[in-house]
């Protein structure tokens, strides 16, 4: 009875085997248009400086019979093809281990790309001798992605159209998938060529991250991993500016899980169908009107509440109910009149703001109340403001710059990082040392 339930769970998990692969690698769409075809996506400094940093031998490889090094033929072949050369770069890893193999054979370096060389063929065909060597191969590759681009009709793969491969219906969603079906007919190659391409080249973009895929009018922010779209503009821009917007790819973009939706903006007032009316002070903080006279008493519009279900907010935390005689719901900007310090006034504490950039990134259009130091003095000092997520903060009296992540700085690690993220120097916010230090030092962020 065990051997047969054994038989059967291995029978099922053999049947399972590419259902599961199906789950984690979509082989319909492989891999954009915009990102395969892309020439410009890699100068040929950019491939040199990536072959550099592999353990394989291509960062030093010259090829005597062109004159040329590696760096110099993959980008050519991308140039003159209009292929992107980190589609070679990914295919070279995929078919000979040229990225990363630190002891390559003349073997592998004569068919770099694979091209030309099936599952029946031999390596010594005299016809097959004409795609033999680097350079060759690597341009042979390029060539047939691109003419895949041009002439689709003229492979038996085609766009839209369904085959079985290896078991499993595909139907190819755009070029670059179907080239790829056509280069390789089956699925673990493909599905190699998509988990390499993430290795190398798909962005992890920090949470806090606002990003969005061009040309597309939604707007995402990045939290605890997942994308989470605004439920409009307007509520974007009550969090946020389209400064801070980063654009990501639609690789990129695909990778992430959805998270629930931001639909409301800060201090929104919402009514549930038992009639308790809340102003949400934040996704962490809910807060119930004790009555029409706390609402009123606070200058709230009724024209502002919107109706919404109770699943609507039933995960935002609750805080003590709001009464007509509660100071103020969402706090106050206090000066102390002597010293000149300004904090938040909340809930009989007051939050320390350290730096008037910090000022500037939470409250930047809120009024200041000034307060006689007596008054001041009658409140504990609590938690300080800090800088919002996504912030791109800097030192003044240093040279790294760090972006804010779940409230900690995360250093990013050099200049290809900080432009292939989509961040903009002129978005850097320079502070005192004492604003950046309340921000405990996190993970760095770097990209290859």
């Amino acid at each position: 009875m065990i051997k047969k339930t054994f038989y059967i769970t291995l029978i099922i998990i053999l049947f399972l085997a590419p259902i599961l692969s199906w789950a984690q690698v979509n082989y319909n769409n492989l891999i954009s248009n915009e990102e395969f075809y892309n020439a410009q996506a890699y100068t040929l400094n950019d491939v040199q400086d990536f072959l550099s940093r592999q353990p394989g031998q291509l960062k030093t490889f010259f090829d005597p019979t062109t004159g040329r090094t590696a760096a110099q033929i993959i980008f050519e072949a991308g140039r003159d093809w209009t292929i992107n050369p980190q589609t070679l770069l990914v295919t070279l890893q995929k078919e000979q281990s040229l990225i990363e193999d630190p002891d390559l054979s003349q073997k592998q370096i004569d068919w770099a790309t694979g091209y030309g060389v099936c599952d029946s063929c031999s390596m010594d065909d005299p016809g097959l001798q004409k795609f033999k060597g680097f350079s060759n191969q690597v341009n042979f590759a390029a060539r047939l992605f691109r003419r895949y681009f041009d002439n689709p009709n003229l492979y038996g793969i085609k766009i839209g159209e369904t085959k079985t491969i290896d078991g499993l219906p595909v139907t190819p969603q755009n070029a670059a998938t179907a080239s790829l079906f056509v280069y390789t007919p089956h699925l673990h190659g493909n599905e190699n060529f998509r988990k390499i391409w993430d290795r190398y080249f798909t962005l992890t973009f920090p949470d806090g991250s606002v990003v969005q895929v061009p040309n597309d009018k939604n707007i995402y922010l990045i939290q605890n991993g997942q994308l989470r779209i605004f439920k409009n503009k307007s509520i974007f821009l009550s969090r946020s500016s389209e400064k801070n917007i980063l654009p990501i790819t639609v690789s990129d973009f695909n990778k992430y899980e959805k998270g629930p939706e931001i639909k409301f903006a800060p201090y929104s007032l919402v009514r549930v169908p038992k009639g308790t009316v809340y102003l949400l002070v934040n996704e962490n903080l809910k807060r119930g009107l004790a009555s029409k006279k706390a609402l009123k008493a606070f200058g709230f519009n009724p024209a502002e509440i919107d109706d919404v279900k109770v699943e609507d907010i039933v995960d935002i935390p609750e805080g003590a109910p709001l009464s007509e005689k509660s100071l103020e719901p969402v706090g106050q900007l206090w000066q102390n009149k002597k010293t000149g310090g300004i904090a938040l006034w909340r809930d009989g504490s007051l939050h320390p703001i350290w730096s008037r950039e910090i000022l500037k990134n939470n409250f930047n259009y809120w009024p200041k109340k000034i307060i006689d130091e007596v008054t001041w003095n009658k409140y504990s000092l609590t938690e300080p403001i800090i800088f919002k997520d996504g912030t791109l903060l800097k030192d003044i009296k240093e040279s790294a710059v760090y972006v804010i992540s779940n409230g900690t700085r995360r250093p990013i690690v050099d200049e290809k990082t900080f432009t292939r993220l989509g961040y903009k120097f002129e978005n850097v916010v320079e502070t005192e040392s004492s604003a950046v230090g309340l921000h405990l030092l996190g993970d760095p962020v770097k990209v290859n």
